[in-house]
Parts: C-alpha cells; sequence; structure tokens
C-alpha cells in the first residue's frame, strides 16, 4: 500500500512539473512571438527628428567613425537583441536606443547590464503608469535608465527621454510616416535594405540617407522630401554639417541629382 502510494505520488508530482514546463514554456513561446511581431518603428517618438536604424548586427564600427556616443552600450548587447535596433536623437544630448528583446535576450541583456555595463551598484527600481523604469549608476556621475515594454527595450542616459518615450503619442505619424505613397515607399526601402540609415527631419525637409564607410570615406547616399526638394534648391555644406551634427569632420564633395537624390562624401575625424 505504501508503496503503491509512493508511485503515484512520484507520478503526480512529475506531472504537475511536465505541465508546469509546458505552460512556461508556451507562454514564452507566445510572448517572443508577439515581440517578433511588433513594428519596432511604430515606437519612434512622434517629436523625434532624427533616427538611424541598424538592419542588421554588422557595421557598428564604421557608425561609431561618425559618432560612437553609444559606443559602449551597443558592443556590450549587440549580440542580444532582436535587430533592428534604433538610435533616436532629439534636442537632448543623450540619445534614447530601441530594440526588441525576446525572454532569453532579457535576461542575458539584464546580466550584461549589471556585470559589465553598471557593474558599481545595484539599480534602482521606479514604477511609472505600470512600467518598471531601471536605474544604473556609471561613472562620472552619470546614469543609464533602461525600461522594457511590450517587449521593446529602450535605454538612454537621460531619464527625459525614457519620460517622452512612455509618454508619446503613438497615434500622432512619426517621421518615417509620410502622406506621399512614393515617400513611404522610398523611406521603407532605404531602412530594410541598408545595413545603416539615416531619416532626419530638418528645415522642413526629410532626409532617407545610407551610410557607408569605404577607405578613408563616409559614404551617404539618397533622397530628401519636402520643401528643399520642392523648391529645387542645393543643398549647401554648411547645411550638410548642421544636418548630420559633424563636429569633428568636414565635408568633402555633395553631389545633387534629379529627382532631389543626393550623394555626400566625408572625411574621417581630422
Amino acid at each position: 500500500m505504501n508503496r503503491t502510494f509512493i508511485k503515484i505520488s512520484l507520478l503526480v508530482v512529475l506531472f504537475l512539473l511536465a505541465c508546469g514546463y509546458g505552460i512556461n514554456l508556451f507562454q514564452t513561446i507566445s510572448y517572443n512571438r508577439r515581440v517578433l511581431a511588433t513594428n519596432i518603428y511604430d515606437y519612434i517618438p512622434h517629436d523625434a527628428d532624427y533616427v538611424v536604424n541598424f538592419s542588421r548586427n554588422h557595421h557598428f564600427e564604421e557608425y561609431f567613425v561618425l559618432d560612437s556616443t553609444n559606443s559602449f552600450i551597443i558592443n556590450a548587447i549587440n549580440e542580444n537583441i532582436t535587430y533592428p535596433l534604433l538610435i533616436i536623437k532629439k534636442k537632448s544630448e543623450e540619445n534614447l536606443l530601441l530594440c526588441r528583446v525576446t525572454k532569453e535576450q532579457e535576461k542575458q541583456i539584464k546580466t550584461i547590464i549589471e556585470n559589465q555595463i553598471a557593474p558599481y551598484h545595484l539599480p534602482t527600481k521606479r514604477k511609472e503608469d505600470n512600467r518598471n523604469i531601471y536605474f544604473y549608476s556609471l561613472p562620472q556621475n552619470k546614469f543609464m535608465v533602461a525600461l522594457l515594454q511590450d517587449g521593446v527595450l529602450a535605454i538612454s542616459l537621460d531619464y527625459l527621454q525614457i519620460e517622452d518615450f512612455i509618454h508619446s503619442d503613438r497615434s500622432i505619424p512619426n517621421i518615417l510616416i509620410q502622406e506621399n505613397a512614393q515617400s513611404n515607399y522610398f523611406i521603407q526601402k532605404t531602412y530594410e535594405s541598408s545595413p545603416i540609415s539615416f531619416f532626419i527631419n530638418y528645415d522642413s525637409t526629410l532626409y532617407a540617407l545610407s551610410y557607408s564607410l569605404i577607405k578613408e570615406n563616409i559614404n551617404i547616399e539618397g533622397k530628401y522630401f519636402g520643401k528643399q526638394c520642392a523648391d529645387s534648391i542645393p543643398i549647401s555644406y554648411n547645411k550638410i554639417n548642421q544636418l548630420l551634427k559633424l563636429d569633428h569632420h568636414h565635408t568633402d564633395s555633395v553631389i545633387w541629382e534629379n529627382d532631389c537624390f543626393l550623394k555626400i562624401k566625408i572625411n574621417k575625424t581630422e
């Protein structure tokens, strides 16, 4: 009798463990499917006027030649995210990083942040609108803020960037959504086919540009839409420098073509 009871108890325990594992696995798979189905571009804040898009895990070092601001974060997490990765630049000096992460990647990134990026103190957690926001201490009295929302990871060194991201009205079209269907087609083609691409709204003109580094030169080419194109106004070297925020580089050449196509060559850091 006792042996029979023990056998039945063991079978029940194994059955419950199997059920628990199955339910957990199903929930993880369902969550990951929702993450992969999420359109990261829908999460770009409507007031963002500068977006850098990395369509795949390549070419970061090429981009860091132009801007290495967030290189220490990107280099740490780039193997554990679901692409694309977006850098959102606004008026703040600090950028906003956006990407998707699965359940497994979420755990890996948490470990990377706590062991590599910010190993000095335990993170501080704050709750806002039922979302957990984590603050990590960095050297030189800086801190990093991270938020996970619906499988979308947002990271910034400026809390206001995260706050703006939370409260951004997604019913308002962002920089990648234009009224003209032809413009939208070119924009989508650019961010899907280019390893690195820029989308910049400057002086009532939208620029959709592909970026590459060839030998000693930064090469940027694409198209611009809006007032500058409609008026057929050539773009000055000074405007290119302002457009791309070139502090330590200078534009070597600018070529304009028909239908508002643009090619820019920039010298590397002097």
